[in-house]
């Protein structure tokens, strides 16, 4: 998380507890949505190149079995 602080994705604050020490909550900043949503997209572009090499890989073997 402190990396994510220091590259400006997260942001946080110290809230009193009623039960024990203060507790630090985290917050995602403008930047971090962006980041995530990029990332998101990636992982949805390699997901599909993913699927698309399995698909074919079935179909070969399916050709195979014939």
């Amino acid at each position: 998380l402190n990396r994510l602080k220091d590259a400006g994705l997260l942001e946080y604050n110290w809230q009193e507890s009623k039960q024990g020490p203060p507790r630090k909550y985290y917050k995602i900043t403008n930047l971090g949505s962006i980041f995530l949503d990029n990332l998101f997209e990636t992982w949805q572009e390699l997901n599909q190149s993913v699927n698309q090499l399995y698909n074919l890989k079935t179909n070969h073997k399916n050709e195979q079995d014939i």
